[in-house]
């Protein structure tokens, strides 16, 4: 049995105390080293403090590890309540069976002392056995000496003869002189016998007394070696309560130590990407006839499927030729979503062979018409595996350029310009940010995705053959650099004959500024494996994210960014140029309810039992958000007590749930919709192959 380890509240105090004193010196070493770096600054220890902890505070991982650490601290002082009141019943206990164990040894004296007395009576018995048995042998000699003489006196009798002075009657007289002489002899031998037996009574008496203070001894012997057990048990208890709070106290440290660090760990790749991936840009030759453009990018998309790619990148105006005069007479209405067949063929194709190829496709780009407003704009769409829009981007920079003697080329003649940052999540791998052409040329956009946590960016692109050899590599290898992620640019292929002549050169760059795949002029596909070690290795090996100065210059992502909020991310044109960050109508309104199947043996690999509800439930908020948009995430209360209560079983490989979006009423609340997670009653089997759907939110 293990040694208790006695840990009382001081020690606890003395514990946190300990994890304050690492604290005050972390502070300390913060400081000297800014002081080190800074010589003439003038800022105060309490600001250089707020400053090192608001670069800890980028990301998510900051709030969860708080959380967790105080459900930690909770559970340590509930534990440590527990372990005391262990002790206090565990002291009764003792002073239970220390009583008993002298009330045992009371009654185990008593008992001596009647073994004692026993032994002393059993000694007297034999001494009167050894009297009586002398008594019976005396009477026996006088009966035979009486019996002599009668006999004598009936030989006289018979033969006539007389003994002078002894008659007859003497001799009865003599007989019974000595009968009554006997007789007072034998009552005087019987009193010490009848004196005997009422001893022996009161001797009977006692020993019945003393047995039934040993059968009252016995039970409580039972009784205390019960006890004993009992003691046992709550000692053992105590035991693993404490060395609960001996394992919980060191995940505290850990945490501490962990949360004393950097906490943009994000930014080193850590669960950036999920698992490798393989990229399929399609450089497409498109002409005049959109069916047969249409056509000829549903082939490729299903080649490059073939040929093992899970998401495939389409180029700019895939279904139309690329110029100002070409918008409007190629342009769909993409609005409401779905849009109806005949409004937009290019979304319907792209949805079909997503759904066909079961793949991730970014739909290049193609013109867009919003009949309410009257205006065009150049977009861009994403669809998941299941033919389900992901996001839809609008051009944010419009290309208008003009170099003498060489190239003059205005889209904002005919294209309005959308509003905002587009960051897609692809469940089965992670977030990728998407932009069109021009907007490569702004850095902004790629820093904003890699601090949102993406592993690339993707550009359907059309430079031309003025910009494309002075610029397109370049700007794809410095994105990268930049923000040390992979950047992927699809052109569409070079035709002579067009009006306007695309560069091609399609390229898929890795966050080391090295081309790992590009295409030549020509209409081609080309493959390149994306793997998030890459990103580790060079976040570790030259930390940037450590190196920013948001003390000198702002941090973008910290700004007025409008990241969409659903999955449409729809545009209002008239706050377009507005800049502001009021959020649309259209997404407040935006109220469904969808079926999804969630991997939770992939999300929770290598979680240690204990760690497992927690972890599970901390990944179906994560999903939750992800899929619907919103931060506000509840959990059914049926669907959390159905995981808790697996956790230590094992949580099911797969989960169906149904995630509502709905309108938060809440007077004062931050968020205008928020997510409602319930469980569906599906087998792990059963949920295997099922799809996401739309459904009635009841």
């Amino acid at each position: 049995m293990a040694t208790p380890i006695a840990i009382s509240q001081r020690t606890l105090i003395e514990l946190k105390s300990l994890i304050w004193h690492y604290e005050d010196g972390l502070k300390s070493r913060i400081i000297a080293l800014h002081r080190a770096s800074h010589p003439n600054g003038g800022k105060s220890d309490g600001e250089i403090i707020h400053d090192e902890l608001n670069k800890c505070r980028r990301s998510d991982s900051h709030r969860l590890i708080n959380e967790y650490l105080n459900k930690m601290e909770t559970g340590i002082t509930q534990v440590s309540e527990e372990v005391q009141e262990l002790k206090h019943r565990l002291a009764g206990k003792r002073q239970e069976y220390r009583t008993l164990c002298d009330k045992i040894h009371e009654h185990k004296t008593v008992i001596k002392d009647c073994h004692t007395k026993i032994d002393s009576m059993t000694q007297k018995d034999r001494h009167k056995n050894a009297a009586i048995a002398t008594l019976r042998a005396t009477l026996s000699l006088k009966d035979l000496e009486l019996a002599e003489l009668k006999i004598a006196s009936l030989e006289k009798r018979q033969t006539g003869g007389s003994d002078k002075g002894h008659t007859q009657q003497d001799a009865d007289i003599v007989l019974m002189d000595l009968a009554e002489n006997e007789l007072e002899q034998d009552v005087r031998v019987q009193e010490p016998e009848h004196a005997d037996k009422d001893k022996i009574a009161r001797w009977e008496e006692m020993t019945e007394k003393i047995i039934d203070e040993l059968q009252t001894m016995t039970r409580v012997f039972s009784l205390s070696t019960s006890l004993a057990m009992q003691n046992d048990e709550l000692r053992d208890r105590a035991v693993d309560r404490e060395l609960i709070i001996r394992d919980l106290s060191r995940e505290v440290a850990a945490l501490r130590a962990l949360q004393s660090q950097s906490q943009d760990r994000w930014w080193l790749g850590y669960c950036l990407l999920k698992k490798p991936l393989k990229i399929a840009l399609v450089q497409l030759a498109s002409g005049a006839d959109k069916a047969a453009n249409l056509g000829h990018a549903r082939s490729k998309v299903i080649e490059a499927a073939k040929a093992g790619a899970s998401l495939i990148v389409l180029p700019e105006c895939f279904n139309s030729p690329y110029g100002t005069q070409y918008f409007s007479t190629y342009a769909e209405t993409v609005l409401p979503s779905p849009p109806p067949q005949d409004k937009s063929p290019s979304w319907h194709m792209l949805s079909s062979v997503a759904a066909e190829t079961r793949t991730y496709v970014v739909g290049g780009s193609i013109p867009e018409f919003a009949p309410e407003t009257k205006q065009y704009f150049n977009t861009s769409f994403v669809f998941s595996p299941t033919g389900q829009l992901l996001a839809t981007h609008r051009k944010t920079h419009l290309f208008d350029i003009d170099i003498p003697g060489k190239i003059r080329f205005k889209e904002s003649e005919v294209l309005s310009a959308g509003n905002k940052v587009t960051i897609v999540d692809l469940p089965d791998y992670g977030k990728i940010g998407l932009a069109i052409c021009y907007d490569v040329r702004f850095p902004e956009l790629a820093t904003i995705a890699a601090r949102k946590g993406a592993f690339m960016c993707v550009y359907p692109g059309a430079f031309n053959t003025t910009t494309g050899p002075m610029h397109w590599s370049l700007l794809a290898r410095a994105r990268a650099i930049d923000n040390q992620m992979y950047i992927a640019m699809c052109s569409p292929a070079r035709d002579t004959d067009a009006t306007y002549h695309a560069y091609g050169h399609s390229l898929v760059v890795n966050p080391n500024a090295e081309v790992l795949a590009e295409a030549e002029e020509k209409e081609t596909i080309i493959y390149a494996d994306i793997d998030g070690a890459k990103i580790e290795e060079i976040r570790n090996g030259i930390p940037v994210y450590t190196q920013r100065r948001f003390d000198v210059y702002p941090d973008v992502s910290k700004g007025e960014v409008k990241i969409p909020t659903t999955e449409m991310a729809r545009d209002n044109p008239k706050t377009a140029s507005k800049r502001t960050t009021k959020k649309s109508r259209s997404a407040i309104a935006d109220v469904v309810a969808r079926e999804y199947t969630i991997h939770l043996h992939k999300r929770i690999f290598g979680a240690s039992f204990k760690k497992r509800a927690p972890s599970a439930i901390k990944e179906i908020r994560k999903f939750a958000v992800q899929a619907m948009g919103t931060n506000d995430v509840r959990l059914d209360p049926q669907l959390n007590k159905r995981v808790w209560e697996s956790g230590i079983k094992g949580v099911p490989y797969r989960l169906r749930v149904r995630i509502s979006r709905k309108r938060n009423d809440e007077e004062g609340a931050k968020e205008k919709l928020y997510s409602y997670v319930q469980a569906v009653n599906v087998k792990d089997r059963e949920a295997k192959g099922l799809q996401t759907v739309v459904v009635e939110d009841s």
